[in-house]
C-alpha cells in the first residue's frame, strides 16, 4: 500500500523518518525499539524529537495479534490544563526536556510551545533522558529541579487519566489522528506468536521540506 504517496496527492507531506517514509510497525522485531517489541508502549508524541513534531499521524493495520496491542489516545490540552492547576506556569514555560533516540544521538525541546495554532506538549517517558532547567534563574534552579519529577509522574499519570479513546486493530483499519493535540500510547502484545503488524506514516500540511529535520543542541 503506497500510503505515502496517496498522501502526497492531497497537499500533505511526508516525513522523513529512520527508516523511510513508511515504517513497518512489527511486534517483537526489534526488542530494542518501543514501537517494534511486544511491551506496553507508554504515551508519547510521535517525532517528539524533531524541530517541529508532524502534524498527523497514520497508521494502516496488515495483522493483529489477537490480544492486546490497542491504541489509547488523550488529548494534550486536558493534560496541560490537569498540571496547569497544580504547577507553576513560569515553571512549565521554563522547562526543556532532553531525549535519547534510538541511534542515541540528543536533543533538547521545550516541554510545552506553540506551534502554528496548537499548543503542543512534546512527550515520550521512553525517550526521555533528563530535563534541563538553564533557562530558569538561579534563585529558582535548586527548587525547580525537585519539582520536576513530581511534575512527570503526574503528566503520565494525567495522560492515562483522560483516555478518550481506545482502538482495538483489525487488518484493514487506517487511523488518521492530529499528533500536536493527542498523545496516544500502545497496550502490551499478550500474543507475541501471532504478529501484530502496522504502518505508519507521519505528515504536515507545510510546505516546507526540513520541517522534520532532527534538531541537535
Amino acid at each position: 500500500m503506497d500510503i505515502a504517496g496517496a498522501l502526497q496527492k492531497t497537499g500533505f507531506n511526508p516525513a522523513s523518518t529512520w527508516d523511510g517514509e513508511v515504517t513497518d510497525v512489527v511486534s517483537g522485531e526489534d526488542e530494542t525499539d518501543r514501537g517494534k517489541n511486544t511491551n506496553t508502549f507508554p504515551f508519547h508524541t510521535d517525532g517528539v524529537y524533531y524541530s517541529e513534531p508532524p502534524h498527523y499521524v497514520i497508521l494502516y493495520c496488515v495483522s493483529t495479534s489477537g490480544t492486546g496491542g490497542e491504541t489509547f489516545f488523550t488529548p494534550s490540552a486536558d493534560v496541560l490544563e490537569t498540571i496547569r492547576k497544580e504547577f507553576n506556569q513560569n515553571l512549565l514555560d521554563s522547562i526543556n526536556v532532553v531525549y535519547m533516540e534510538r541511534e542515541r544521538r540528543r536533543y533538547r525541546h521545550p516541554l510545552i510551545e506553540m506551534i502554528g495554532t496548537d499548543e503542543v506538549l512534546r512527550w515520550s517517558s521512553a525517550l526521555y533522558l533528563e530535563p534541563d532547567v538553564s533557562k530558569i534563574s538561579e534563585p529558582n534552579r535548586k527548587r525547580a529541579t525537585l519539582l520536576i519529577p513530581a511534575l512527570m509522574t503526574r503528566i503520565n499519570d494525567s495522560m492515562r487519566e483522560h483516555v478518550c479513546y481506545e482502538h482495538t486493530w483489525k487488518p484493514g483499519d487506517l487511523l488518521i489522528f492530529n499528533n500536536r493535540q493527542l498523545v496516544h500510547g500502545r497496550t502490551q502484545v499478550c500474543d507475541p506468536q501471532r504478529e501484530r503488524h502496522l504502518y505508519r506514516a507521519l505528515f504536515s500540511d507545510s510546505e516546507e521540506e526540513n520541517t522534520f529535520a532532527p534538531m541537535m543542541s
